[in-house]
């Protein structure tokens, strides 16, 4: 067996996997954030599975395909090699459709190099895993990684309109002609608002009424995100709305 080595190795290694793994699913979707990211994933995973579309969803769960667990990890984020083998994997099984949490440590570390993601989510950036990232501004450069050094050209960038993206990140979404949605407050492409125990979902103002069972406000922060990174998926409104009242939590 030939033995080539290399003294940097891990700037070698997207393309080896890139080689290796040639197929990989059409969509591939990373979810990051402080809080949410687990929630997002599942509901997002739940419409696919609601309406009978091939997905996969990678993360603090464990390893999904079409809802039923594969596996467990032992990252939340799995390392740079698996992550490339299992999305290659569940292609060959039949689905163009692969989520994966991206943890701010896999972001940090470049676990994702490579791996041609064209739709990127942040649910939220707060003080966390300051162990490891020291101060706030490192882990939230770590985060805002998803947008700058993994989202390809021509993605699409979603995030909580509540979230600060500074100005140089907007300019090079731009340069990379990304397509930006935000959700979470009024005056963002998509919100869920309450009136008279009634949810109205609304899409760039044009309204929907929306059966719930989740009523949290974060439950209904996440599933927004969850409905814009649908929608980014291709999946059309009417088979969102129609489904959305069978999604329920995530396990735990």
């Amino acid at each position: 067996i030939p033995i080539i080595y290399d003294k940097d190795i891990k700037k070698k290694l997207p393309n080896l996997l890139n080689y290796l793994y040639k197929v990989l699913p059409n969509n591939i979707v990373g979810i990051t954030g402080t809080n949410g990211k687990t929630s997002v994933s599942w509901y997002l995973s739940q419409i696919f599975n609601l309406n009978k579309i091939n997905a996969s969803y990678l993360g603090t769960l464990g390893e999904y395909y079409n809802g039923k667990k594969i596996s467990n990890l032992n990252n939340t984020t799995p390392d740079i090699c698996s992550l490339h083998k299992i999305a290659f994997t569940h292609c060959k099984k039949g689905s163009n459709n692969f989520i994966f949490e991206a943890s701010s440590h896999g972001l940090e570390q470049g676990r994702i190099e490579g791996l041609p993601m064209n739709i990127a989510a942040i649910t939220n950036i707060s003080r966390d895993h300051l162990d490891y990232h020291k101060i706030m501004k490192s882990y939230r450069k770590a985060k805002l990684k998803i947008l700058t050094n993994y989202l390809e050209e021509k993605g699409t960038a979603i995030f909580n309109s509540k979230i600060h993206i500074p100005k140089k990140i907007m300019k090079i979404l731009y340069r990379k002609s990304v397509k930006t949605i935000t959700y979470g407050s009024k005056k963002s492409n998509l919100y869920i608002s309450k009136k008279n125990k009634k949810f109205l979902l609304s899409i760039n103002n044009k309204k929907y009424n929306l059966a719930l069972n989740l009523l949290n406000d974060y439950d209904i922060k996440n599933l927004e995100c969850s409905i814009c990174i649908a929608l980014a998926m291709g999946i059309k409104k009417k088979y969102i709305i129609k489904k959305i009242s069978n999604i329920s939590r995530p396990p735990g």
